[in-house]
């Protein structure tokens, strides 16, 4: 057995402490070096562990959770809008499954119309046609629904998904039997116009023209105001100022809704603040002056 010295033996603790020292000093640098975690990834783990745990053992708890860190996915701008459309999809489904129907219905629905681009939308739309036919009886809109599907989403494999009772009409007869239901040989028909206003709401979210869709949700509008459901009304033309405020047409929604709103509600205050915000917002607008005009009659 070698003898050391006592000094060999103290090099020997100082060597042992300097390359401990090294270790410690590169592992701290190892965790400094490694990136901060961004908003996106953090709720991305945070779902990816609240899936595991509803994988396993899910609880009511557990799936409300996952759904609100879905929900708050949704408004991540990092995630494709498919991946986002994908978690309306789970939520909706949930929602549905709870047995809340209408809500489930309507936060697919503004899903599908804040998402234009998601390669998922066939199959979200698919599942709005099912909860129309299923929990809401409105067959009008499941037509108009495949129509509107069938008429885009040509030769697709999920279109073999509709109901064979439903069977292939385009979307223009689609359309126009709705509309010649609502005036049966010249006369008024109020449950068709309302069935018009639910199916209009249904085909505006799955089309992506923008023209067509201010174009039926005014029409819709307007039928609906004969119809007397003016609050129904007035959802179709706040739809065309929250998704296109940019369109000189959002003026004309504006318009139609301050006149409901000073008119048959009486709420000139709000009406007041309306006509304001459509003169602010579209000074060129062709109804300018009849604003101010409206405004000036006004309590």
């Amino acid at each position: 057995m070698p003898n050391f010295s006592l000094s060999q033996a103290v090099i020997m603790r100082i060597h042992i402490l300097f390359f401990c020292t090294l270790l410690m000093c590169f592992s701290e640098s190892c965790k400094e070096a490694e990136p901060e975690l961004s908003p996106s990834e953090q709720l991305q783990e945070r779902v990816e562990l609240l899936e595991a745990r509803n994988g396993v053992n899910p609880t009511p708890e557990s799936r409300l959770e996952l759904v609100e860190a879905y929900e708050e996915q949704t408004q991540d701008t990092s995630l494709s809008q498919t991946r986002r459309l994908d978690r309306v999809r789970y939520i909706s489904e949930a929602l549905y499954v709870s047995g809340q129907h209408d809500k489930s219905y309507e936060r697919l629905r503004l899903g599908l119309t804040n998402f234009p681009k998601a390669n998922s939308r066939l199959d979200a739309s698919l599942f709005l046609a099912e909860i129309a036919i299923q929990k809401r009886q409105e067959p009008e809109t499941a037509k108009l629904i495949f129509a509107t599907l069938r008429n885009r989403f040509r030769g697709n494999n999920s279109l073999s998904k509709i109901p064979e009772a439903y069977e292939e009409v385009s979307l223009k007869d689609a359309q126009s039997k709705l509309q010649q239901a609502v005036y049966p040989k010249g006369t008024f028909d109020r449950e068709a116009a309302n069935r018009y206003g639910k199916a209009s709401w249904a085909y505006t979210a799955i089309e992506t023209n923008a023209d067509l869709i201010i174009k039926d949700h005014l029409a819709a509008g307007r039928v609906l105001e004969q119809a007397k459901k003016y609050s129904f009304a007035i959802k179709h033309y706040e739809e065309v100022v929250r998704r296109f405020p940019a369109n000189q047409r959002a003026g004309d929604a504006l318009m139609l809704k301050a006149v409901i709103l000073s008119e048959i509600f009486g709420k000139n205050e709000e009406a007041r603040e309306i006509l304001n915000k459509m003169v602010s917002n579209y000074p060129n607008h062709e109804l300018v002056e009849d604003a101010k005009a409206l405004e000036a009659t006004l309590d």
